[in-house]
């Protein structure tokens, strides 16, 4: 099996790099631009499912992707796939975290264990997403498309690839990039992660990405 992670397109808080968690913004025209890129990237791929958080700005972008389909593929939106809840800091950017929580934000960035203020701990994100892991290693598509978010991705990528980060971000994903996961009897190895040159192909600047 394939899988395939979609990060869903910018939304007007990215640019910002404020922490939205689950603040439910729709996209912005930068990032309805970056699905619509990443729909014509994936046009010939035939998804067998498409999965989604059922956060506007997955969701959306996971609908503009099936529009570009050959045949008809339905958007199956799953909560289990919601950004993880950041708490007090949502709506902050990391420059204001670091100033008010300095010393809850560096537990936070060095230990994948630790959870914001009055945010979602992380054996309950861990916990939604190894049951999905487990549904999705389940399946019996060639392809899956699955449409997220940064945080709950790294989960999901650590969770399948059956690793234990030693940091908070042991790598990243841009907004509207491709990232591809092999499963072969259980076992999921990476095949590339963060690729954004359909998005450069689009026309689209890229030069920003590392705000996203």
């Amino acid at each position: 099996m394939r899988l395939i992670l979609i990060r869903h397109g910018e939304t007007e808080g990215n640019p910002f790099a404020r922490l939205q968690g689950r603040i439910d913004l729709p996209l912005s025209e930068t990032g309805r631009a970056q699905a619509r890129a990443a729909a014509e990237a994936l046009k010939t791929e035939e998804l067998g499912r498409l999965v989604a958080s059922d956060m506007k700005r997955a969701s959306e972008t996971a609908r503009i992707i099936a529009g570009c389909q050959a045949r008809p593929v339905p958007v199956v939106l799953d909560s289990r796939l919601r950004e993880v809840d950041l708490g007090v800091w949502e709506g902050m950017t990391l420059q204001e975290v670091q100033r008010k929580f300095p010393q809850e934000l560096q537990r936070w960035l060095s230990d994948p264990k630790t959870s914001p203020p009055e945010g979602e701990k992380a054996a309950d994100s861990a916990k939604r997403v190894s049951q999905l892991a487990a549904e999705l290693l389940a399946m019996e598509e060639e392809t899956i498309a699955v449409v997220g978010h940064l945080l709950v991705f790294q989960v999901l990528i650590s969770v399948l690839m059956g690793v234990s980060p030693g940091a908070r971000y042991p790598f990243h994903m841009y907004t509207g990039s491709l990232s591809e996961l092999r499963i072969e009897d259980g076992r999921a190895s990476l095949v590339f992660l963060n690729r954004i040159s359909h998005v450069a192909e689009a026309g689209l600047a890229v030069e920003s990405f590392k705000d996203r």
